[in-house]
């Protein structure tokens, strides 16, 4: 993966703020670009994913970027000060510095301010990545928990469904299939099993399932394979489910 370069705009009169900001630690995969900058006037408007942080001890400069995309904010004053400005902090506001500490600390809180944001902006790639993988592909693709509730699921899923990714997320299998509450149905029982079976086995298990859908009943081979979380423990299932039509019988 290529190197993030992380745009570092400093706007201040103390020379020596800039001069130990610089000093700064590196992250891993990361090259600071530092700016200096009398005023917000001087940097302008900013556009970007990531790659901007505006670090000032003058509350008047940081107005203009409140709630910017792609811009990160830290103050260097008091709570107090902002909240005499804005009742609301501004949503890209991660970090109000004491303007008595020690300047030498400043490049250390700095450090972390950047790992923080280098750890969200890979939570977003992956995520880009992952979402781009399953929305290409032809088949229905869904995440669930342990508790059997929708977490993710790919455009083909939605689709068969004919229903949005926020109306999936967090809900039921009867939710998601239109079942009406207290009905009995095979299906959703056969489903609940399989899940079962594959955080049980610790395996991938295949099943033959026909399914009543929006959009018709529909016969496929769904392939079911176990999530784990960080402490190796089984947290859900990944389901991939394959349509098989008459002449593939």
């Amino acid at each position: 993966m290529d190197r993030i370069t992380l745009k570092i705009w400093i706007i201040s009169a103390n020379e020596s703020l800039t001069d130990e900001l610089k000093k700064c630690r590196a992250v891993k995969g990361v090259t600071y670009d530092f700016h200096t900058a009398a005023s917000a006037w001087e940097i302008g408007h900013i556009e970007g994913t990531f790659d901007n942080l505006i670090i000032t001890d003058q509350l008047n400069q940081l107005m203009p970027f409140f709630n910017q995309k792609g811009t990160s904010l830290i103050y260097i004053g008091t709570s107090t000060e902002l909240c005499k400005l804005t009742r609301v902090p501004p949503n890209n506001l991660i970090e109000i510095w004491d303007p008595e500490s020690p300047v030498i600390f400043r490049s250390s809180r700095l450090y972390h301010a950047a790992v923080d944001l280098v750890t969200h902006y890979h939570q977003w790639l992956y995520r880009h990545y992952l979402m781009a993988a399953i929305d290409s592909m032809q088949d229905p693709v869904w995440f669930k928990d342990r508790e059997g509730l929708y977490w993710l699921t790919n455009q083909k899923f939605e689709d068969t469904v004919r229903k949005t990714r926020s109306q999936i997320h967090g809900k039921d299998y009867n939710f998601v299939w239109d079942i009406p509450e207290g009905a009995g149905n095979e299906a959703a029982k056969r489903s609940m099993d399989a899940d079962m079976d594959v955080m049980k086995q610790k395996e991938t298990i295949m099943t033959d399932e026909t399914l009543e859908t929006p959009s018709g009943v529909i016969r496929y081979i769904a392939s079911r394979s176990p999530l784990y979380d960080r402490a190796g423990m089984v947290m859900g299932t990944l389901g991939i489910a394959k349509e098989i039509h008459e002449n593939e019988e």
